[in-house]
């Protein structure tokens, strides 16, 4: 698997004469799969990494909190549930970091329905009110520190750079990616929450344009992952890597974006 390098960054808090502070990263759902790959990754390149977990979930939670543990100087974690507004109002408030440079909406649902017309109306609203309804919300919340972000030059800086607000979403979410492996009659509630999820993004890309911070829908791939039923074409790691490095180059330029792992765009 691939891991990201390490770079010589300094600790939470700390500022050095010879480099520039890290950059604060928030990683939404980072207890498993890709969003715990996120911050295995992103602690050991020295970033001030947050991630959330939900509070019933602790014992799913064990690797996030371990990890903690041994890195206290640059992860800190939070409990956040996303079917709980309450919840994620309660996170922003607890979120001790001034600036937020880049948030990660990582945490998701899936069900694997295999006929259309056998989901009940609760299975799809659960399914958009955590995938879809829950990114806006943890967006809006930590707004506030995403515009004090040291990225945001406003939308025509010269350097292009700009606060990220990276939306985890799938090829299945597109409409027009209908090919013989994405049969549309299977995980209609997943596929119809991410295309609710990429309209958001594009809503809001739009509406913060004038704030300077750009948003972006970016896919993992078919990772194996437990949402995944352990089946994939990927590891995690692997993906994150390759999408860390997308996230790296990413600017204002590139707000209202549909990308995969590898950075290459994705039709909607």
């Amino acid at each position: 698997m691939t891991t990201a390098s390490k770079t010589n960054s300094p600790s939470f808090g700390a500022a050095s004469d010879a480099r520039p502070a890290p950059l604060t990263v928030l990683i939404i759902g980072g207890n498993r799969g890709i969003g715990l790959a996120f911050v295995r990754q992103y602690v050991e390149l020295g970033f001030n990494v947050y991630a959330t977990y939900r509070k019933c979930s602790v014992a799913e939670a064990s690797e996030l909190l371990e990890l903690e543990a041994k890195n206290s100087l640059h992860l800190k974690t939070l409990t956040l549930d996303l079917a709980d507004e309450q919840s994620i109002e309660r996170a922003a408030d607890a979120f001790d970091a001034e600036k937020l440079d880049i948030l990660i909406n990582c945490g998701a649902v899936c069900e694997i329905e295999r006929v259309a017309l056998n989901t009940t109306a609760d299975e799809l609203m659960s399914r958009f009110r955590i995938n879809s309804v829950g990114p806006f919300l943890t967006t809006r919340a930590f707004l506030c520190h995403l515009k004090r972000s040291r990225r945001n030059h406003g939308p025509g800086a010269g350097d292009g750079s700009a606060p990220l607000v990276i939306n985890m979403t799938s090829e299945m979410g597109s409409l027009a990616e209908n090919r013989p492996e994405n049969r549309p009659g299977t995980c209609m509630s997943y596929r119809a929450s991410k295309a609710a999820l990429n309209m958001i993004t594009l809503t809001l890309a739009r509406e913060l344009a004038d704030d300077g911070i750009a948003l972006v829908v970016l896919s993992p791939g078919r990772c194996v992952t437990k949402m995944a039923k352990w089946r994939g074409q990927m590891y995690p790691d692997d993906s994150v890597a390759s999408m860390i490095r997308v996230i790296s180059g990413l600017g204002f330029k590139d707000t209202a974006k549909y990308l995969n792992f590898d950075g290459k765009p994705i039709a909607w």
